[in-house]
């Protein structure tokens, strides 16, 4: 069974990280999103829900009716709980994950790593030291897929200002570095400090190499630093 892709107004983002020099951000589907998914594709009444706790995690098992096999088929994931209300939290992300592997929302998964500088957003630091941003309403304005159900094209504006853009998927053209190799050099350890996880390591890796021309030079003075905020992150 397929189901449709999300529409623009159906995302949410929220910030994964905030330094002082930008932001990383994340897209994500709300429940209600999937509730009404389920309800547009198989009918309110061909759908069903149900929890189980399995030492001490909770389970949501999303059943549809085969009206072929007369039959309810399921598919079933754990949540993790959320930093507020914890028990209505993890059964909300719960369900979330069944609906993924019913393939409602699946290719937020082929998102680009989304990173907004400092200078397009208001970022200020909390008492305790923290960086957060300020005024930010942020909103999918536009999205594409694919063929293949991957995003190919993405805007995301805060009150109406334009913040990100990617085209995944644009025309090959001749790329030319606008920046000398010190400065693309620099740019990229400023930006490899703010990561602190894999997924986003190798997303960005994959940015530099479609961003710049690198020389034999550079790829190799590049390879270096990723490969020691890797092991950095590993110990």
């Amino acid at each position: 069974m397929k189901f449709r892709k999300l529409r623009a107004d159906e995302i949410e983002i929220r910030a994964a990280q905030v330094t002082e020099k930008g932001a990383s951000l994340l897209l994500y589907k709300d429940a209600r999103v999937d509730q009404r998914i389920l309800d547009e594709s198989v009918g309110s009444f061909n759908w069903r829900n149900s929890y189980r706790s399995i030492e001490g995690n909770l389970y949501c098992l999303v059943e549809i009716y085969d009206s072929e096999k007369e039959q309810w088929i399921g598919k079933e994931n754990v949540g993790t709980e959320s930093y507020t209300e914890a028990e209505k939290g993890q059964a909300s992300d719960a369900f979330k994950r069944a609906c993924f592997n019913w393939g409602i929302g699946r290719e937020l998964y082929s998102a680009p790593f989304i990173w907004v500088s400092a200078d397009k957003v208001e970022i200020y630091k909390t008492p305790k030291g923290k960086y957060a941003l300020k005024s930010f309403e942020p909103r999918v304005s536009k999205i594409e897929y694919d063929a293949n159900g991957n995003i190919s094209d993405l805007e995301i504006e805060n009150k109406g200002k334009n913040i990100f853009k990617r085209f995944i998927k644009a025309p090959a053209i001749e790329k030319k570095n606008t920046k000398s190799d010190d400065a693309i050099f620099d740019e990229i350890v400023d930006t490899l400090a703010t990561l602190d996880d894999p997924k986003s390591i190798d997303s960005y890796a994959v940015e530099v190499a479609e961003k710049y021309v690198l020389s034999a030079e550079l790829r190799k003075r590049i390879g270096g630093c990723f490969k020691a905020r890797r092991e950095e992150l590993a110990k």
